[in-house]
């Protein structure tokens, strides 16, 4: 396999991992708060599958307006 090839699998990678320790940290910080890790737990899903169907939503919608996909996603 190039290099090339590797690059997006290993971006996609890193952000799942990011996502993940985030999840972790956000799921402590909440425990503190509440004082009870199942609501914390509850909480901490529920704002990162909103964020994913909010980003889902936006990016659906913007597909749409754009004629080449790729340069979609470097356009601001």
């Amino acid at each position: 396999m190039k290099i090339k090839s590797i690059v997006p699998y290993a971006l996609v990678l890193l952000s799942g991992f990011a996502c993940l320790v985030f999840q972790l940290l956000w799921m402590r910080k909440q425990g503190l708060l509440f004082g009870n890790t199942a609501y914390a737990a509850a909480l901490t899903l529920a704002i990162i599958f909103a964020g994913l169907a909010l980003g889902s939503w936006v990016w659906g919608e913007r597909s749409r307006t754009v004629r080449n996909p790729h340069a979609g996603l470097c356009r601001n």
